[in-house]
Order: structure tokens, then C-alpha cells, then sequence
């Protein structure tokens, strides 16, 4: 069985856009936890990035890092990070027709008190989307993977990384699709936001900010009347204005 420091690998999980991720345990143990490992190493100090955001964020609803390792100087290592496995898998797998409106926004509450801690701490995530939002066993929800995360008071990384390509087409604020964002602030997160409960309650993806279209509006005759008031959430959040939105 393949090893990487201390873990052995018992299956993949898959490959992302940055690194491939497994199944692991530690050695001698059988408590499971997720590898991963960084394929493209021009992208050390991304990942760096992302390991210290997540080392420094501490919320029931964010991945927890159990382990890790980065290369340092003069010593080439593996680059990788270990952190808790949610064998619920992510949001975009998971059937949640059955599940009352209550309850689909008290998950969406666990995913906004995350986000919340982030930006108490001056990170941004800009990669919020289901694939993105694990569960966990007891049904709890996880925001993870910080990848393009982004620290507003390190004004060098600012200046590398607000020009990059952020965000899945569907759930990225609207200024930030031509790959670049001069003055990057929470509120392109709170757009995701909406996206992502418009996503939880409907079990799709929507375009743009076409959520009182009637092709895509999930107020239809008969439904729950207590969605209108979660359209007060959308309108403050899938809004092409930035100064519009919750801030």
C-alpha cells in the first residue's frame, strides 16, 4: 500500500484542478482522513496559502487540517495536507428534495457562519459552489478547499493573485468573470452565497441573477409562502451591483 509521510493511502477521491485527493489513514491506525496532494508545482505558494488559511481559521463548519507538509529551502518534499474526511461527500451529490425548507436553511446558516469567520479573519474564499461544501457523517455541512482563497491584508499576494481566473461560471460575482478584480471585498463571497441556497433549496444551478424569472423561480403556485421571504436573500445577494448586496 502506497504511503506519502506518514499516511497510507487506502483510495482516490479524484483530481482537481490542483492537486489529486485520497483516502488515508495513518499508519498502525484505521481513523480515515483525506490527503491532498499538490500536481503542479509552480502553485507551492498558492497551496501555502491555503494551508495557512486553514490553520488559522477555527469554526465548527470549515475543514479542520490534521497534517501537512510544505517544501522548504534546500529541501525538496512532498506537498500535501491532511485534513478531516466527511464520508457525506460534497453538495453537488447529495439529494436534498426530501429535506423541509428549515432545515435546508439551517444548513445554509452553517455554511454562512463559516464564510463569516473568514472574513473576520480578512480571507475571502472565491471558490464557494456545492462541489465545494462537504457533509459530514452527523449531517453537519464543511466549506472547504481555500485554494484560491484570498488574504485582503497581504497587499503583495493581492497584487499576484487578484488577476487570476476565480470561480465556477455559475456562482462567481459577475466583476469577477473577466479575470481580474481591482478592489476585492467580502461581498463577491455573499453573492456566491445566494447562488449556493438557491442551489440548496432548488437542487440547481442558476445563471446569472435570473432568480425571479419564471423559468428559474421557485415561487410557483403552491409552494412553501415562507420563500418569499428567503427571495429577500437573493435579491440582497445575486445582484450584479456589488454595493447592492449584503457587504
Amino acid at each position: 500500500m502506497k504511503t506519502i509521510g506518514n499516511w497510507q493511502i487506502e483510495q482516490s477521491l479524484g483530481e482537481g484542478g490542483q492537486g489529486w485527493t485520497f483516502v488515508v489513514h495513518r499508519v498502525d491506525e484505521t481513523e480515515q482522513f483525506v490527503l491532498k496532494k499538490l500536481k503542479n508545482p509552480n502553485r507551492v505558494e498558492r497551496f501555502r496559502v491555503e494551508v495557512e488559511a486553514l490553520r488559522k481559521l477555527h469554526h465548527p463548519n470549515i475543514i479542520t487540517v490534521i497534517d501537512y507538509d510544505l517544501p522548504r529551502a534546500g529541501k525538496g518534499t512532498a506537498c500535501y495536507y491532511v485534513s478531516e474526511y466527511c464520508p457525506g461527500g460534497d453538495l453537488s451529490k447529495v439529494d436534498l428534495r426530501e429535506v423541509p425548507l428549515l432545515d435546508k436553511l439551517r444548513m445554509f446558516r452553517q455554511v454562512c457562519g463559516a464564510v463569516a469567520t473568514a472574513h473576520e479573519n480578512h480571507l475571502l474564499h472565491r471558490d464557494l459552489k456545492p462541489a465545494n461544501i462537504l457533509m459530514r457523517s452527523d449531517g453537519s455541512l464543511v466549506v472547504a478547499d481555500f485554494g484560491l482563497c484570498l488574504d485582503l491584508t497581504d497587499t503583495e499576494e493581492r497584487q499576484t493573485v487578484t488577476s487570476e481566473p476565480v470561480g465556477p461560471r455559475h456562482y462567481m460575482a459577475p466583476e469577477l468573470e473577466g479575470g481580474r478584480d481591482e478592489d476585492p471585498q467580502p461581498n463577491r463571497d455573499c453573492y456566491s452565497l445566494g447562488k449556493l441556497l438557491y442551489y440548496i433549496i432548488s437542487g440547481r444551478d442558476l445563471p446569472r441573477e435570473r432568480h425571479r424569472e419564471p423559468k428559474y423561480s421557485i415561487l410557483q403556485p403552491g409552494c412553501d409562502p415562507r420563500l418569499h421571504f428567503v427571495y429577500e436573500l437573493f435579491d440582497k445577494s445575486i445582484q450584479e451591483a456589488p454595493t447592492g448586496r449584503f457587504q
